[in-house]
């Protein structure tokens, strides 16, 4: 038994939609005895549209790993394990934030309602919307699962995961992807959430395949057996020292 650990966006999807393609693969692994699990970046709602996208498009993943490994949830779509930054950090953070004039903020709690909600779920902000200014629950200590931040292009998102990774040493883990910066608490990064799902497993697989195609996983592409998307990002293709056209094509490669 092997497991594929998989990015959805740009990844397994193409535009947020499950390739039938690759849908049809993923199916054919787990028929021959293998797992597929999703890791994302994305925030749990959000994540949540990643899981109905692959049902849609006929298939299922045995666990999905969102937030950048850390949050966990099963089958079922429930939260099983989650890391949380301590509130404490989280005054001071925003203000970091805001001066660098974010498109939106996504603040996750990391609860199992599928609802917005400030107490167990996600709030999402657009600053140019509220004038700029810090809404009053970001001004407070909450715990978080991770905040996602919207900038303008791929170079702002730079500046600010550096700004944040050199402001809280050791606390904050920022992680650029595209145009959002992804912060959780430090040492939180996608291969934790793999190693999370794997100690849950009663038979350990033989090998953990993955496969990405952007900045937040090249950690996991350099940890495990990676093979990058051919169309993703040049530091991936270096992360992984493999290339794949499409996760479809991955899954014909190891089943032959």
């Amino acid at each position: 038994m092997k497991l594929i650990a998989s990015d959805f966006d740009g990844t397994l999807s193409v535009n947020g939609c499950v390739t039938p393609e690759n849908a049809k693969a993923v199916t054919r692994w787990q028929e021959a005895g293998n797992l597929f699990v999703l890791v994302t970046g994305r925030p749990y709602l959000f994540a949540l549209d990643a899981w109905h996208a692959m049902q849609e498009s006929g298939m299922h993943c045995d666990a999905l790993i969102c937030c950048n490994g850390a949050m966990f949830l099963d089958e079922a779509g429930d939260v099983t394990h989650k890391v949380c930054v301590d509130g404490a950090v989280l005054p001071p953070l925003v203000e970091l934030i805001y001066r660098h004039d974010p498109t939106l903020v996504v603040f996750s709690v990391g609860g199992n309602r599928r609802e917005y909600s400030e107490e167990n779920g996600e709030m999402v902000y657009y600053p140019e919307k509220d004038g700029g200014n810090i809404p009053q629950f970001l001004r407070e200590p909450h715990d978080f699962v991770q905040i996602c931040v919207g900038l303008r292009n791929a170079e702002e998102c730079l500046t600010v995961a550096d700004d944040i990774n050199r402001t809280f040493p050791g606390t904050l883990d920022a992680k650029p992807n595209g145009y959002s910066c992804d912060i959780t608490v430090s040492g939180i990064q996608k291969p934790a959430g793999i190693h999370r799902f794997v100690e849950t497993l009663p038979e350990k697989p033989e090998d953990v395949i993955t496969v990405g195609d952007n900045l937040n996983d090249l950690s996991m592409l350099r940890e495990f057996t990676g093979y990058a998307i051919e169309a993703g990002s040049p530091k991936a293709h270096s992360a992984a020292g493999r290339t794949v056209p499409s996760v479809a094509a991955l899954i014909d490669l190891l089943l032959q």
